[in-house]
């Protein structure tokens, strides 16, 4: 790969934003990052990078990210790691 001619987008862009989605960003040695929306989860769309060689030829690779939802398990904790021990909010906690 020529270093000198940073990745882009198919488009020429370094950043694509879809809204509801995320927003990609792609560096200059062709890594990808995928920023998702908070309540984004599933399969994004697609984004092609472009890189050049030392000849000039260009070559793509298309990126998909794909967001797992988390599942938050309570830990029997009250607030901010104390046990809770009474119902009444102004005692034992």
């Amino acid at each position: 790969m020529n270093d000198d001619v940073p990745a882009t987008f198919d488009d020429g862009s370094t950043t694509k934003s879809v809204d509801g989605v995320g927003t990609y960003t792609v560096a200059g040695d062709g890594t990808v990052t995928f920023v998702p929306e908070p309540s984004f989860t599933g399969t994004a769309s697609a984004v092609t990078v472009v890189r050049e060689d030392m000849n000039g030829t260009k070559a793509s690779a298309t990126y998909t990210p794909s967001v797992t939802p988390i599942t938050v398990t309570p830990t029997g904790q009250g607030f901010c790691g104390y046990s809770k021990r009474s119902s009444n909010p102004n005692t034992n906690l």
